[in-house]
């Protein structure tokens, strides 16, 4: 529960403040999110943009390739 407070902010983050720490309650966490702000819609939207802030990669940068991995898809930011 901490981990998904810490990628939340705004009104996404007061949506859920009054919740414990619990599994229930982190499932009654993801369940007020995904109503609130799950629609295909807001998630391609969301996507996108990640894909359109993520830096350039040279083709020949695996160092490169591999931060934008660990950073954008192993841990995204919270939307």
């Amino acid at each position: 529960m901490a981990r998904l407070r810490q990628c939340l902010t705004g009104n996404a983050l007061e949506a859920i403040r009054g919740l414990g720490v619990t599994v229930h309650k982190y499932e009654e966490a993801k369940g007020i999110l995904k109503t609130k702000y799950g629609s295909t819609r807001r998630l391609l939207r969301a996507y996108l943009d990640q894909l359109e802030q993520a830096p350039l990669i040279r083709s020949n940068d695996i160092h490169a390739y591999y931060i934008y991995i660990a950073y954008y898809i192993v841990q995204p930011k919270g939307t």
